[in-house]
């Protein structure tokens, strides 16, 4: 597989970098990285994301550079490297599933009052799983499911996802956005 970074980058908002939490896995070179998952973060997350940051007309932010979290890094921060933010990465031989291969991404704006349109693009997009941290500003992304869902996760919830409507996900983008509940 033969991807130009490069001209992706000058033609998109984001640059690669962006999806990766640990930038010595991209400096000098994106070598470190298996081709499936650079492939996957362009096809799942880069393009679609790109889309929405044109039409929201406004910074789309990749929270924390939280869309690929390599195995390793996981465990180093005491987590169990099950997240699908690994894109299916292991230490012993493991053959990722279809939803691990296209991992999973945190989002956010820099413009916190147009959460609620940010969280209205986001729910438009391809994604199929989506949850909301109200308390920390940022939407996670997913394929992880044959269809729509939306949650909420916070303090509230025990900071386990909870199933939520569509309608109490835009409730909690306008919390997120300091806009009064409909």
């Amino acid at each position: 597989m033969n991807i130009d970074i490069t001209q992706l980058n000058t033609k998109c908002h984001f640059k690669l970098d962006e999806f990766v939490i640990d930038k010595t896995l991209i400096k000098p070179s994106v070598t470190n990285i298996p081709a499936y998952i650079i492939y996957a973060i362009i096809r799942y997350y880069l393009i679609p994301l790109n889309d929405i940051r044109r039409a929201f007309g406004n910074a789309v932010i990749i929270s924390k550079s939280s869309c690929y979290r390599p195995f390793l890094y996981e465990l180093s921060k005491n987590r169990n490297g099950g997240s699908l933010h690994t894109f299916g990465q292991r230490e012993e031989e493991h053959e990722p599933s279809e939803y691990e291969k296209k991992g999973a991404c945190d989002v956010t704006v820099r413009v916190i009052s147009r959460f609620v349109d940010f969280a209205t693009l986001i729910a438009r997009g391809p994604f199929m799983r989506i949850c909301i941290y109200p308390e920390n500003k940022f939407i996670h992304i997913d394929y992880n499911a044959d269809q729509r869902h939306f949650f909420v996760c916070s303090s509230e919830t025990d900071n386990k996802w909870k199933a939520i409507r569509f309608e109490q996900y835009i409730d909690y983008a306008q919390i997120v956005a300091g806009a009064p509940n409909s």
